[in-house]
């Protein structure tokens, strides 16, 4: 007697494919490698950094936020960073570039070993968000700063910490401050949200509406943090502060350890003052939100300061012909909030105080003061993302927000 059956053998992995559709056989998903995408069988074990079933050649870290990270080899070498501008295949700057679908591109450091020295400060920064890929260990003894700073350039152009978010591209609708009417200042904006909400940003003279919070999403991909709103105009289009860009990105995967005796920071930046316009005076620009620290690797020891906290709302303008407020303040250490601008001569709203925790201080509403161009002050910023994978140590570490 003869019976009919169906026979399934394993599909091999490794065969290439595309990861923007994921083509590969049932079973199996395409992870990017160094050479493109690559078929891998779903829930492979890792052991060790190198995956059982990936190519031969290939060597893989990670299974958290970013899955299971490849390059084509065991990377060698040690490299001690210095500056790193995230759109830069060079030496000291990116090994390469690889998209990240949904999200943007991922600026790749490969080594065996990757250090920053003590008393080294390594800015980080560019559209990119920036991944350390260790085959051994990464030792942070100084300062990893990806963070946002308020009116900071690169060549000319506007610039901001690495992969931090420079427009309002997250939750935009309502963010910005109103403008004023009838020589009445401008509202403050909104400071950005990401990991906690921003703050609300304060009224101008006569009630001028301000700009409100928007939640972020949570995060499924290596983002940075969400930027300020822009600070309402008067009622001839102009004085409103720009918003905070939001705080960096950085993913540390390492195959054997991570020690961060220094600094790591993702903060958001400042928003601008407002300024004076026409008839009246611009609110000012709401603060960057912090954005996001990742860390992965068996044995991680943090001694020292992981944080991404929120920039501070920038003043909202005084009298029109004294406006004189300040910009909102960027983050300097891990427990000091950044400090909100000044309000301008004659009634300007001082603006927000950036979060290290759990929430920000609103822009407070402008004063009546002597006229009734005054402005509202931007709110500060919200708090952004800290991932520790494992069971690291962190005895004696300053860390804000608190690690997930």
């Amino acid at each position: 007697m003869a019976l009919t059956a169906c026979y399934a053998p394993t599909v091999q992995s490794g065969a290439p494919c595309d990861p923007s559709t994921n083509n590969c056989p049932t079973g199996q998903t395409c992870e990017q490698a160094a050479s493109g995408g690559v078929c891998t069988e779903v829930g492979a074990l890792r052991d060790s950094g190198t995956s059982v079933d990936t190519p031969p050649g290939s060597f893989c870290l990670g299974d958290h936020l970013l899955g299971s990270v490849c390059v084509a080899s065991a990377p060698t070498g040690a490299v001690t960073l210095t500056t790193v501008t995230t759109t830069s295949v060079s030496a000291g700057n990116c090994t390469e570039i690889r998209p990240q679908t949904g999200g943007p591109s991922i600026c790749l450091i490969a080594a065996d070993t990757i250090t920053i020295a003590t008393g080294a400060t390594v800015r980080a920064v560019g559209p990119n968000t920036l991944v350390l890929f260790a085959a051994h260990a990464i030792n942070v003894q100084g300062t990893l700063d990806a963070s946002s700073h308020a009116g900071e350039t690169l060549g000319g152009t506007p610039v901001a910490g690495a992969g931090g978010r420079m427009k309002a591209d997250c939750a935009a609708v309502g963010v910005d401050g109103t403008a004023g009417s009838g020589g009445n200042g401008g509202g403050g904006a909104a400071g950005g949200s990401f990991g906690t909400l921003g703050a609300a940003g304060g009224d101008g003279r006569n009630s001028t509406a301000h700009g409100n919070p928007l939640a972020a999403a949570v995060p499924t991909l290596l983002v940075g943090g969400c930027p300020g709103g822009h600070g309402g105009n008067d009622d001839t289009g102009m004085g409103g502060g720009g918003g905070g860009n939001g705080g960096g990105a950085v993913y540390l995967l390492a195959g054997t350890s991570v020690m961060v005796s220094g600094k790591i920071n993702a903060s958001g930046g400042g928003g601008g003052a407002g300024g004076p316009g026409t008839d009246a005076s611009g609110g000012g620009g709401g603060g960057g939100a912090g954005g996001l620290i990742a860390i992965e690797s068996p044995a991680t020891t943090v001694t020292g300061s992981l944080f991404a906290n929120g920039g501070g709302g920038g003043g909202g303008g005084g009298d029109q012909q004294a406006s004189t407020s300040t910009a909102g303040g960027d983050v300097t250490a891990p427990p000091t909030a950044a400090i909100g601008g000044t309000g301008g001569k004659d009634g300007g709203g001082a603006g927000g105080v950036g979060s290290t925790a759990t929430a920000a201080k609103a822009g407070t509403t402008a004063n009546s003061g002597d006229g009734t161009e005054a402005a509202g002050g931007g709110g500060g910023g919200g708090g952004g993302i800290i991932h520790l994978y494992g069971t690291p140590t962190t005895t004696g570490a300053t860390i804000t927000p608190a690690a997930s």
